[in-house]
């Protein structure tokens, strides 16, 4: 499928293809990018209208961009690959002290 158009640049990606911006964290940067959308839509819409307005928009950073970069530290810090299978079912299990999966199941999200 044709993923590509220039409106994904106002999401804050830096191609008209998301799927290269997000090869390098895979389904938890995706999942990350939702679960921000969900819990903070107020912010996305402020970012998508400075997004629009080319003269803020040069001095404003891409959402999707930093998240693809929060999402590749937090697995780096976490000694994980985001590549390897099973990412997001084995985190909360590589720090249980921080992460209890039974209490926040979208603990690691939180993060994020």
């Amino acid at each position: 499928a044709n993923y590509q158009s220039p409106h994904w640049k106002l999401l804050g990606f830096q191609n008209n293809d998301p799927i290269i911006d997000m090869k390098r964290v895979g389904i938890l940067g995706l999942r990350h990018l939702s679960y921000y959308g969900e819990r903070w839509p107020e912010i996305i819409a402020s970012k998508i209208e400075i997004a629009r307005d080319p003269r803020l928009a040069e001095t404003s950073y891409g959402l999707a961009t930093v998240g693809v970069l929060v999402t590749d530290l937090l697995t780096s810090l976490a000694g994980l690959h985001p590549n390897r299978e099973g990412l997001v079912a084995k985190f909360p299990a590589s720090y249980p002290m921080f992460f209890h999966h039974s209490l926040n199941p979208r603990m690691f999200d939180e993060l994020f």
